[in-house]
């Protein structure tokens, strides 16, 4: 019995730390993204209307 009850602690945080790391890795993804279109928007929206406003 306390072999069973081990294997499923240890399954259980597998699952918990599968779940956590892909959260984490989506979180980070999305984090990286969203700094690069901060970074590169404006030199978009300047290419596109044809030059700074300065």
């Amino acid at each position: 019995m306390e072999f069973l009850i081990i294997f499923l602690i240890i399954e259980i945080a597998r699952a918990l730390i599968r779940e956590g790391c892909s959260y984490l890795i989506q979180w980070l993804k999305r984090f990286m993204k969203k700094r690069k279109h901060k970074k590169y928007r404006p030199y978009c929206r300047g290419k596109l209307k044809g030059g700074p406003k300065k």
